[in-house]
């Protein structure tokens, strides 16, 4: 401002020393666009005084700290972000280090008769009485008969006769010399052992009990063939039935075209092993106990190998596992399911009190008509089995898990019952398996844990 009032005062002296005939006077200032100062005289004139600009000042001192602004107002939600890309596959493990030793496994079978006994030194031939015993000239001995192993027989009258022969705590080892066309069912009242020899066992019309009913008897059947040529067998024992405290064991078996309210039906039996076995176009129809492919009920060891379960048609689940205060233990290793029409489940284990364990080896599960698979207690999806269906978890005791790992593949929607967890917690799945489909209600132990 100084510097200012000392133009203006410069101006209007320069102006009276110009030596006009009149007086000027610096009648007005102002500064233009440029900066510079404008001053107008009194006779009407502008004069041009230069940049009217002060000199630059010194910095002044910091000034304090304003208080702290109001929060600002929330932002909007962003838009959802595409889909990542699924990442490569990882690098191999190191084999993990050796597990503990299993527990020890059930008895084993109940051998074989032995080999005859020579004949008698009196020369006389022996036969087998109308009471099972053995018979020399006429005379009863009081021996009870035994069956030599692989005894052939032609007809069911043959095996019948096999069977009743066979001495109190044997097992009567048959041969099936040809097919065998049955109008009635085949009871078994003794440990028996049937080599089919690649032979046929047909119905030729409907039956009232099992084709093959155990009871209480250890039952194998190896290399045969069941052929129901779409008869019936009527009753809730089923085609093939195990009982109480005994062994079934199928082994190179196939079972087709039969329609029964169960195809097999083992009951708190010691064990079942299936290997090299066939199920193939068979039905099941409703009843007031349930239409299932295959009924185990409290079996405590069951074992699955190399078994195809193709194109049937059940009315409830195809594989029922049930037990009360009972954990039964399902290892199946190379099962196929492919194809079948199925009302309720393709796998299900219920009861009460239980904890079930399935574990699948290897195979698949694929093209079914049905729900998926009902579990209660443990299921493991291992070693490059191939799961297409949803699986539906209920842990009454909350300490069940669904485990997928070693290339075992899920495809399908993984959920809880709504009423499984209010008392006991929602069950839990952990995998390192490729698991595609959603996962609901359920614990996730292999999600990545939150910061």
């Amino acid at each position: 401002m100084k510097r200012l009032t000392a133009l203006i005062i410069a101006a209007a002296l320069c102006a009276g020393l110009c030596g006009c005939a009149s007086t000027v006077s610096v009648s007005g200032a102002q500064i233009d666009a440029d900066g510079h100062l404008i001053l107008s005289m009194s006779d009407g004139s502008t004069l041009d005084a230069g940049l009217a600009r002060g000199e630059k000042g010194e910095k002044g001192d910091k000034g304090d700290k304003g208080e702290q602004g109001i929060q600002g107002l929330p932002g909007e939600k962003g838009e959802k972000g595409d889909k990542g890309d699924r990442g490569p596959r990882g690098e191999k493990g190191e084999r993990g280090a050796q597990g503990i030793q299993g527990e020890r496994g059930a008895a084993g079978y109940s051998g074989g008769s032995g080999a005859s006994g020579r004949d008698g030194v009196d020369g006389k031939t022996p036969y087998i009485g109308e009471n099972g015993h053995w018979c020399i000239d006429g005379k009863d001995t009081g021996v009870p008969a035994t069956v030599s192993p692989g005894t052939r027989v032609t007809s069911a009258e043959d095996i019948k006769k096999a069977i009743e022969q066979t001495a109190e705590g044997g097992t009567a080892e048959i041969s099936l010399a040809n097919d065998l066309i049955l109008s009635e069912p085949l009871k078994i009242t003794a440990d028996t052992v049937i080599h089919g020899n690649g032979y046929k066992v047909k119905l030729d019309s409907d039956i009232d009990n099992p084709i093959f009913n155990g009871g209480k008897n250890n039952l194998t059947l190896d290399n045969i063939t069941l052929d129901g040529q779409n008869k019936r067998v009527n009753g809730y024992f089923g085609a093939i039935n195990g009982g109480e405290g005994s062994s079934l064991t199928l082994s190179n078996v196939t079972i087709e075209n039969v329609e029964a309210e169960r195809i097999i039906r083992a009951v708190s039996v010691q064990s079942v092993n299936l290997t090299n076995v066939t199920i193939r176009n068979n039905k099941t129809s409703n009843s007031k106990d349930g239409a299932y492919g295959l009924l185990f009920t409290n079996v405590e060891n069951m074992r699955l190998k190399n078994v195809s379960i193709t194109d049937n048609n059940i009315g409830k689940s195809l594989i029922l596992i049930w037990g009360n205060d009972k954990v039964n233990a399902l290892t199946a290793e190379s099962l196929t399911i492919e194809n079948n029409t199925i009302g309720e489940h393709i796998l299900a284990t219920s009861g009460t009190n239980c904890s079930d364990t399935i574990t699948l080896t290897s195979g698949s599960i694929k093209g079914n008509n049905t729900a998926g698979i009902y579990m209660v207690g443990n299921l493991t999806i291992d070693k490059d089995m191939n799961v297409q269906c949803g699986i539906t978890l209920n842990n009454d005791s909350a300490n069940g898990v669904c485990t997928l790992t070693n290339n075992g593949t899920i495809t399908g929607d993984i959920t809880s019952a709504d009423w499984a967890a209010k008392d006991s917690g929602l069950p839990r799945y952990t995998g390192t398996g490729t698991h595609t489909g959603s996962k609901t209600n359920i614990t996730d132990l292999t999600a990545p844990v939150q910061p």
